[in-house]
């Protein structure tokens, strides 16, 4: 009997299966990787705030703010300037006659008799460099009375004002014992100028201490 030569049915292979399970094994992967690698930089991230969170501690309170930084910065820097020793202030320059400068027994001077009516009238008028820890008007109406002073060629003060009590301090103040005690100290490296004009008063008072500097 002879050999048909029709050729047999192709073999149909269903592959479905197992490509479904080769995606899903790499799904799965994929996942467990990008899931790994998103916790690792969230741990890397939590480190790297944390120390950006200790950077800015201060004093125990936390604060992201460079301000805060700055704001340590500058009071410390204050702390260690309020810690040092004074150099001993301005240096005295050579003033032979001092003691004969003081008016009676009290260590400043006093100029009578100023007429300072209507217009500003130079009461005090220095020159050189000086360290003036002391300046008042006395014997003065209760009275409307404008001041100008100038140190150095510019005007510090320049207004009128109602006196009270016949007397103003302007700089430091005079105890009852004639003695000086002010921590106010006015330094000029030129000038000092002292203007002052009164309503009717033609009779004020100046008292002073000016010691020259070096």
């Amino acid at each position: 009997m002879s050999s048909s030569n029709i050729p047999s049915a192709p073999v149909v292979i269903d592959n479905t299966a197992l490509i479904a399970d080769i995606v899903s094994q790499v799904n799965a992967n994929t996942n467990a990787k990008a899931t790994a690698t998103q916790a690792a930089v969230v741990a890397d991230g939590d480190v790297t705030q944390a120390t950006l969170d200790a950077m800015t501690v201060v004093d125990g309170q936390l604060d992201n703010n460079v301000t805060a930084i700055n704001n340590k910065t500058v009071s410390e820097a204050d702390r260690v300037l309020a810690n040092i020793e004074p150099s001993g202030g301005v240096r005295l320059a050579p003033n032979l006659t001092f003691p004969t400068d003081k008016s009676s027994s009290v260590n400043y001077q006093r100029i009578t008799g100023i007429n300072a009516v209507g217009s500003l009238t130079t009461v005090l008028n220095l020159t050189g460099k000086f360290a003036i820890p002391f300046l008042e008007l006395r014997d003065i109406a209760n009275e409307n009375v404008t001041i100008k002073l100038t140190i150095d060629g510019v005007v510090i003060w320049n207004a009128a004002d109602d006196i009270f009590n016949n007397w103003i301090p302007l700089i430091g103040v005079q105890n009852n014992t004639a003695t000086i005690a002010s921590s106010e100290v006015v330094l000029c490296e030129s000038s000092f100028k002292l203007e002052v004009k009164t309503t009717s008063d033609s009779s004020i008072s100046c008292s002073f201490i000016a010691r020259p500097i070096i």
